[in-house]
């Protein structure tokens, strides 16, 4: 009981990080907020602070590193006579479906992407590098042990940009609506592709 109590507080503290800076990143801009400034307003030390994010860039990016662990450990526990597509579509969208309950924030945080170049650079590297990490489990579950089948990678990159895309447009429609709707309409169209690259 102590421990789920701790654990909830720290959920707590971390919503608060969250939503603390990316408010003051919307207000006045990535470069022109402090750690110190989002730790007064969030109420918590700096030190408190630096146990949940490495730096500022963290609590705008930080998602991805965490969506590459869940994605890569989802798909491995999938059923492995499950069509592929269908369990890249299934972890996908249970992936999305947990940011679409807050979409004010994840609107704030894409803009701040898109209009930061410096951001929007690590954004792009940090997607690069969860898609290495899905590749291997692609690999393992289409029996492929070349390593120059570019199969695994390919379809790695092509899943997580239905899913970037799907969240991409539930958001620029305001957040309203079903998040999963775009997400099945991404992989329909992924699925009639890969068909034929997938049966080789």
């Amino acid at each position: 009981m102590a421990d789920g109590h701790r654990e909830a507080k720290r959920e707590r503290t971390r919503d608060n990080l969250l939503e603390v800076s990316t408010r003051l990143f919307t207000e006045r801009g990535f470069d022109d907020v402090s750690v110190a400034e989002i730790t007064r307003v969030a109420q918590v030390a700096p030190r408190t602070f630096y146990r949940y994010f490495d730096s500022k860039e963290s609590l705008v990016l930080g998602h991805v590193d965490e969506t590459a662990v869940m994605l890569s450990n989802a798909l491995a526990a999938r059923p492995v006579d499950e069509p592929l597509m269908t369990s890249l579509r299934e972890v996908v969208l249970g992936i999305v479906r947990q940011f679409e309950g807050d979409g004010e924030i994840n609107q704030l945080r894409a803009a701040l992407i898109s209009t930061h170049p410096g951001l929007a650079r690590r954004h792009l590297e940090r997607q690069a590098l969860a898609e290495t990490k899905l590749a291997p489990v692609l690999a393992q579950r289409l029996g492929i042990t070349d390593p120059a089948d570019i199969r695994p990678a390919l379809v790695a990159s092509c899943a997580t940009a239905a899913g970037r895309v799907a969240m991409s447009a539930w958001l620029a429609g305001g957040a309203q609506g079903s998040i999963g709707e775009a997400v099945d309409d991404a992989f329909a169209m992924l699925s009639r592709g890969f068909a034929a690259v997938l049966a080789d």
